[in-house]
């Protein structure tokens, strides 16, 4: 990580001369309804897109008897699923809007979390595991282009992308946990399941609320 990352800042040039405390925090964003319901959209997303990620090679050994090898590859399939689902969709979007794009993927994300209850069996895992993460890849790769796109001044990009990166990364330290405290206190898988669907969803119903701010609720509209 530390080698990619070097390559990056060599060929990185800061656009501006120095940055300033109202560059780092813009009050003033949130007085744009549209941006508040991205940054609550983001918070949800994040509170419950990776507890699959989290969970499911427990899941697969109480739930699925899947075998230990196959069980160690499981986050791997999942992140291989999201390499597809970070690229795809992102070509697509250009045609679409981004924001369009993400609000199909996350519904379609909350819906696989609730079918997560239902499987049983390491074959059935294995597709979750591919689709899920696939689905799920718009979460992380679609914020900025979103954001961009919900953004009148470009000059704030920057800020706002950062500002909203802060709700993500508070819902994180969230979601993940309770969802332990869900499966350690109440014993039960169906439970942490519920509560990873039910944030993705509102997470998905924020999204689309943003949309509707932006360019209303016109099916054909491109945001």
């Amino acid at each position: 990580m530390l080698g990619t990352s070097m390559i990056s800042l060599i060929g990185m040039k800061q656009r501006l001369s120095h940055t300033t405390l109202t560059q780092v925090l813009d009050l003033e964003a949130f007085r744009d309804l549209t941006y508040v319901f991205f940054c609550f959209g983001v918070f949800f997303g994040f509170m419950g897109v990776y507890i699959p990620f989290f969970y499911i090679e427990l899941y697969a050994i109480q739930k699925c008897n899947t075998g230990p090898e196959l069980t160690s590859y499981l986050l791997v399939i999942v992140n291989s699923g999201s390499l597809f689902g970070r690229l795809i969709p992102n070509y697509l979007a250009d045609k679409t809007g981004p924001l369009n794009m993400h609000i199909v993927f996350a519904f379609c994300t909350a819906l696989l979390a609730y079918c997560w209850i239902a499987i049983t069996s390491t074959t059935n895992l294995v597709v979750f595991c591919v689709l899920y993460g696939f689905f799920s890849g718009t979460f992380v790769s679609l914020p900025g282009p979103i954001l961009i796109s919900l953004s009148s001044d470009l000059s704030s990009v920057g800020t706002r992308l950062g500002m909203s990166m802060a709700f993500a990364g508070i819902g994180l330290l969230i979601g993940n946990p309770v969802a332990g405290v869900i499966l350690r206190q109440q014993h039960s898988w169906v439970d942490l399941q519920i509560w990873a669907g039910a944030v993705i969803t509102v997470s998905a119903l924020f999204m689309l609320t943003a949309r509707i701010s932006k360019v209303g609720p016109g099916l054909m509209a491109k945001s």
